[in-house]
C-alpha cells in the first residue's frame, strides 16, 4: 500500500510539473516545437543523458562498494528517484542523497545508515566537482569567439 501511495504522489507532482511546463506554451504549441526540433540532436541528447545515469550509477556503485554490494539495476533505480526529487523539489539537493540511500535500503535491504553516508560523500564529490568546473567554464562562456 506504501508504494502505490508513493507512485501516485510521484504521478501527481510529475502531472503537476507537466502542468507549469505547459501552461505558457499550450497543448496547441507543444507539437510544432516538436516537430521542428531536429531528431539528430534529440537522439544526441536522450542518449547522453542516458549515458550520465548510467556511468553515475556505476560510480556510486563503485562508492558503495566497502559498505555493500549494490547490484547495477537497483542502484540505477534509487539513482534516477533521487534525480527526480532534485529536479522537482526546490532546494532539495541535499535531499537527493538521502532519497537515493531509504530507495536502495528499501530495494536490497541494507540498511539506510550504512548506505547514506558514501552516498552523501559521493553526493559531496559531486556537488564538488560541479562548482570546480563552473568556475572554469564561466570564464570560458564569457569570452567573445569573434562577434
Amino acid at each position: 500500500m506504501k508504494s502505490r501511495a508513493l507512485t501516485l504522489l510521484l504521478f501527481a507532482v510529475a502531472a503537476l510539473v507537466l502542468f507549469f511546463l505547459v501552461r505558457d506554451v499550450g497543448w496547441a504549441g507543444i507539437g510544432p516545437r516538436l516537430r521542428g526540433a531536429d531528431p539528430g540532436w534529440v537522439v544526441a541528447a536522450v542518449a547522453c543523458n542516458l549515458a550520465t545515469y548510467v556511468f553515475w550509477a556505476l560510480r556510486w556503485r563503485a562508492v558503495l562498494r566497502p559498505v555493500a554490494s549494490v547490484a547495477f539495476l537497483p542502484a540505477l533505480r534509487a539513482l534516477l528517484a533521487s534525480v527526480f526529487v532534485n529536479t522537482v523539489v526546490p532546494f532539495a539537493r541535499s535531499f537527493g542523497g538521502l532519497v537515493r540511500a531509504g530507495a536502495l535500503a528499501a530495494q536490497t535491504g541494507h540498511p539506510v545508515g550504512t548506505l547514506a553516508g558514501p552516498t552523501l560523500l559521493d553526493q559531496a564529490g559531486y556537488s564538488a566537482m560541479s562548482v570546480l568546473l563552473g568556475l572554469l567554464a564561466v570564464p570560458v562562456a564569457t569570452w567573445s569567439f569573434g562577434g
